[in-house]
């Protein structure tokens, strides 16, 4: 390989080394010209080519024809010569060096083999691509492929002028795509600034709107605070005049008793006593309870905003390409019926485009009706789909045209019928330990472990974990929850405070170190000799003396700076007076603490805190502002590394392109050179490189996109809507309190003994209104009426909205009290009368209190109204009343809508049955009294399909669960038979098992599966997550689980009924059965119903509760 030094591009050297590279022969022909012209125009004389070599005179002329220089003799006999008198004769000098150039002809070339010397180069060895003479042709190149030097240098001219042509194309191309390029570096930067301006834009709306806000709760604060403070001191004036028009009548009624005669006190006909008695009426009509309550809640819940602004804003450096995007309609086409479809944004590389804005159109066109268009509705769901809303008033075919930004999506146009049920796709922490250097220990903050940080390392570290709501113990490792504040509202150390700071005072006076005077003016620094450990200061000599010689100072403890003063100092220093922060409370000691806002105060009982709240609300706004910054810095950040990225990705492309334009014009310039100056012989020297080098360029042009490798959008979405309505209603002042006899509370459970029983109580105002602030002091009793009033108390959870759950669970049955208790004061409607019920007693289930005769009875359901639904091999569902008697019989034998063949599962859920069609291999959903609604499955192992359903149930939110017994799974479906999950029972493990049969839900919503063919009940979550398993049961079908989650399974193969208590042991067993099939539960009083198959009856047990 060999670089070119000129334009560093690498050459393949060939095999027979450098000199088997094209020769050109042009060149060395200029270069001979070059030499020649050089001696012409040299003042040096140039020896005389034709004479003896050292007898010469100098050349005067010079010989074009035979490329020789002539002195004057050789000169003569040069135009003597009858061959040589016509050859061109030149002077040595400027002019004949012109001439020369102008004149001068490529020499011939002649064969370099042995005895070919006089033969003329000219024919050209193709095989061998070298010049060859007419001998060689028949000699050594006899057989190759050789023509004569004019044909092959016609073919590369022609080759040559055609590359010419095509490099004009590329050139212009390229050229273009440079153009583009320089255009899209433009727009990039014109795309940051305009996303530059959006952002600063964006984010000033929300700090005017934070800024505007916290101004409004202020006011609100004062306001509220003034109404408050007005009132108490119009009541207080009124209760002072009171007191002292009482005490102006009982000072004149004493000084009437010691000084007035019976007469004068007759003369004043009752008078005083009168007055006396209607000012102490007045007083006992007038409510002497203060008529404003001193609390002022403030509640601004930053949390949820917090985690929104650190999510705010996004930068989207990419497009949608319309040929990526799918659509797809699974609706019906009809004539005046909207047809619906939905598109999907998607980037060049197959991932959905998140966001709207693109342009998206739809048509329909006749294929007939002259190609009538309907123009379809779109509406932009801001997330990267779109619907296309089409109305043909039309049948028949048409096309349907789906257009993004001008371009068709994937399979657009596509055929569409009319009437035609059509669907197309168009697609197929944990906190590390604390690691900072070490910094002075100050202001410690306790965790909830009860270990301390100094303030400012929490917020380094809470910085780091990029965690606002989580701290973790470097410690012990327990998590403490951040307050909404942040790391500063977490209670002060004072004592771990105080500690650090005396360390450090007996860590300079056991020092070596020299320690400078806290005293001397800044400048005059003596060196301390003693430290005062009242004013906490190390003194010089000359302080100490000042020090004790004054009247305020001189009792202070002095102590000296060695091992004896630092033990003095430990033992003889107590913490300093804590002064409030607040601006004009500096000199005010820190003497009370404020429940509401658990910090320490400088205020005189009983005054209206407005000031506790300024703190709250300004250091909540001051965090939104500071998550506002910085997500406002990350976003330019961000923004400035994508337009980085953008402008180098698109001038390295410029730069290739340019260097491609600088390649393909080095080569035309050579080949236009080539075809004007060069001979035959020069041309063909070459081997065609020009062209063969020139059309590889053009190749590799080719080869690569000249479409700008970036796009120029910059695209920033700071969705700032629901923020702005947020932020103009953050925070709430709240000046009332909640009122104990306004407040209510709520179950809907039954109180059962050994039964968590949950009361919900809604705190309110005295006005009824729902007071949504926690921190209220809330019990719950039960007492016992019986059982020597035995209590049980209540766990209370607060939710801090002003709603509280209180769980009791009683012990004892029969009548209970039940009391709830807010702030001392019982609830409204407390104390309440409850009845605890005992606990089921399955141990009874022993004798069937009612036998219904029945045709073979595969399943049972109970209606709420107490009818008995009973799935039979009879192909029909037969209804029976409370009393036994046949109501009415459901279906018949068949596959059509309403028929069954082997319903062997049934559930009902108020009017609507649904039944496991089971030979159908389908779901059917009826009226209670049979009217068909709906079915969906249809044989087979795919998703929605089924193998023998033989169970069905509905949970709380209306899914369906189905025992897809031959496929060994369990499939969950929504009430209109959509497909959601599949439980599948393939394979080995826990996960696994065989021919699942019966299906029920226990309280915590966990489906239990009846396994038939693996003797066992395997438990699974919501989601399809094993959970556990028990139970060794024989052949179980019917599963039934009460409230309290005990389980009854019945055993088709053991001929019993076996109870199971909630951890899965086996508790009772029913037996005298016969082959049983389907258990069920009485909605209202817990009866078991149980098919029993083989006796062709359907039995009742009654449970003693």
């Amino acid at each position: 390989m060999f670089q070119c030094p000129i334009c560093e591009q690498n050459t393949s050297i060939p095999v027979g080394g450098a000199s088997v590279l094209p020769q050109n022969l042009h060149l060395g022909f200029e270069v001979e010209v070059a030499g020649y012209m050089s001696k012409m125009t040299s003042n040096s004389d140039v020896a005389c080519d034709q004479c003896a070599e050292g007898s010469s005179d100098p050349a005067v002329v010079f010989c074009c024809a035979c490329h020789h220089f002539l002195c004057a003799f050789c000169l003569e006999h040069h135009k003597r010569n009858r061959m040589w008198s016509k050859h061109k004769i030149v002077g040595l000098d400027q002019e004949g060096a012109r001439q020369l150039h102008a004149t001068m002809k490529p020499r011939d070339h002649y064969c370099s083999q042995p005895n070919h010397e006089d033969n003329k180069l000219n024919f050209y060895c193709e095989t061998c691509s070298l010049l060859v003479c007419l001998h060689c042709t028949t000699v050594t190149h006899k057989s190759h492929s050789v023509k004569e030097i004019s044909t092959v240098a016609k073919t590369h001219q022609m080759e040559m002028t055609g590359a010419l042509e095509d490099a004009k194309e590329v050139v212009t191309k390229l050229t273009g795509a440079i153009d583009e390029n320089k255009r899209m570096i433009e727009q990039v930067e014109i795309s940051k600034r305009n996303a530059f301006l959006a952002i600063n834009q964006a984010f000033e709306i929300l700090q005017q709107t934070l800024e505007e806000r916290k101004k409004t709760l202020l006011s609100e604060l004062e306001a509220i605070s003034l109404s408050k403070t007005t009132a108490l001191t119009l009541q207080k004036e009124q209760f002072e005049k009171m007191v002292g028009d009482i005490g102006h009548y009982t000072d004149m009624a004493s000084q009437i008793l010691q000084t007035h005669t019976d007469h004068e006190i007759v003369a004043l006909g009752g008078l005083i006593p009168t007055e006396l008695q209607a000012t102490l009426m007045r007083v006992q009509t007038t409510s002497l309870t203060p008529n404003q309550h001193s609390n002022i809640s403030v509640s601004v819940k930053t949390d949820d905003l917090v985690r929104q602004l650190s999510k705010l804003g996004e930068i989207i450096v990419f497009i949608p390409s319309p040929s990526s995007c799918t659509w797809m309609s699974t609706s019906v086409a009809r004539v005046g019926t909207r047809y619906h479809v939905k598109v999907q944004s998607k980037t060049s590389k197959g991932e959905e485009y998140p966001h709207g804005g693109v342009e998206v159109k739809g048509e329909m066109r006749s294929k007939t009706h002259n190609g009538a268009v309907v123009y379809g509705e779109v509406e932009d769901h801001r997330d990267g789909t779109y619907t296309i809303t089409l109305t043909p008033q039309t049948a028949g075919p048409h096309q349907l045209l789906i257009t993004m930004d001008g371009q068709h999506v994937q399979n657009s146009p596509n055929d569409l019928d009319g009437d035609v049920l059509y669907v197309a796709d168009g697609g197929n922490h944990r906190v590390q330990k604390l690691t900072s250097k070490p910094k002075p220990y100050n202001d410690p903050r306790i965790l909830s472990c009860l270990h301390s940080f100094c303030l400012q390392c929490f917020h380094h570290e809470i910085e780091k974990s990029g965690s606002q709501q989580m701290f973790q113990c470097p410690i012990c490792e327990q998590n403490t929850s951040i307050p909404v504040g942040g790391a500063s509202v977490l209670p002060q150390n004072l004592h771990l405070g105080f500690e650090v700071e005396v360390a450090g005072y007996m860590s300079k006076m056991v020092s070596n170190s020299e320690v400078c005077c806290d005293e001397c003016v800044d400048g005059r620094n003596g060196l301390a000799v003693v430290f005062c450990c009242m004013c906490r200061q190390f003194l010089c000599k000359h302080c100490r003396d000042h020090h004790s010689s004054s009247r305020k100072l001189s009792k202070h403890k002095i102590v000296g700076l060695d091992q004896e003063g630092a033990r003095q100092l430990h033992a003889t220093m107590k913490p300093r007076d804590h002064y409030c922060s607040q601006p004009n409370h500096e000199d005010n000691k820190l003497n009370f603490y404020c429940e509401t806002c658990s910090l320490l105060d400088d205020r005189t009982s009983g005054d209206i805190q407005k000031k506790c709240f300024l703190g709250p609300i300004n250091q909540a706004f001051e965090i939104l502002q500071q998550r506002l910054e910085e997500r406002k810095r990350t976003l330019l950040s961000e923004l400035e590394a994508i337009s980085l990225s953008k402008t180098t990705a698109l001038t390295l492309q410029k730069e290739q392109f340019e260097k491609m334009v600088g390649d393909i014009g080095h080569y035309t310039d050579m080949a236009s050179q080539i075809l004007q100056t060069h001979t035959d012989h020069e041309i063909v020297a070459l081997g065609g490189l020009i062209p063969t080098e020139l059309q590889a360029t053009l190749k590799r042009v080719q080869t690569i996109s000249l479409t700008p490798n970036q796009h120029s959008n910059i695209s920033v979405s700071v969705k700032t809507d629901g923020l702005v309505r947020q932020l103009s209603k953050l925070g709430e002042i709240v000046a009332f309190i909640h009122s104990p006899s306004s407040s209510t509370w709520t179950s809907t459970s039954a109180a059962k003994v050994g039964t968590r029983y949950h009361v919900k109580v809604q705190s309110k105002t005295s006005k009824g209104e729902e007071y949504p602030h926690g921190g209220v002091e809330v019990k719950g009793e039960m007492r016992s009426k019986t059982h020597n009033g035995a209590v049980v108390y209540g766990e209370v959870e607060d939710h801090r909205d002003g709603t509280y759950t209180i769980t009791l669970t009683p012990q004892t049955a029969g009548p209970h009290q039940l009391l709830i208790i807010m702030d001392g004061h019982h609830v409204q409607n407390s104390p309440n009368d409850l009845d605890v019920r005992p606990k089921r007693d399955y141990h009874t289930l022993c004798n069937a209190q009612q036998v219904i005769q029945c045709n073979w009875p595969l399943c049972v359901a109970i209606h709420d109204n107490g009818d008995i639904y009973v799935g039979s091999y009879d192909h029909c569902i037969y209804v029976f009343d409370q009393t036994g008697q046949l109501k009415n019989t459901i279906g018949s034998s068949g596959s059509g809508d309403g028929q069954f063949s082997f319903p062997r599962g049934i559930s009902i859920k108020g009017n609507v049955l649904y039944v496991a069609d089971t030979y159908n291999h389908r779901v059917q959903k009826l009226t209670s009294s049979g009217k068909f609604l709906h079915k969906f499955g249809q044989q087979g192992s795919g998703q929605g399909q089924f193998n023998s359903p033989v169970a069905v149930i509905i949970d709380s939110n209306n899914k369906l669960i189905v025992s897809d017994y031959s496929n060994y799974r369990i499939q969950i479906f929504n009430e209109n038979g959509g497909w959601l999950l599949t439980i599948d029972g393939n394979g080995s493990g826990n996960h696994s098992f065989q021919s699942p049969w019966g299906l029920d839900l226990d309280p915590q919503g966990n489906i239990h599966v009846a396994a038939h063919g693996s003797d066992t009940i395997k438990v699974f979550s919501k989601e399809g997550v094993y959970v556990r398993m028990y139970g060794d049961p024989n052949g179980p079908r019917g599963l039934a689980i009460d409230g309290e989650g005990y389980s009854l399974v019945s055993e088709y193969s053991g001929h019993c009924l076996s109870i199971y208590d909630p951890e899965g042991n086996k508790i009772h067993t029913v037996g005298n059965l016969k082959n049983p099939w389907g258990t069920a539960l009485d909605p209202r009083d817990g009866s078991v119903f149980i098919a029993n198959y083989g006796a062709n009856t359907v039995l009742k047990y009654c449970v003693n509760i």
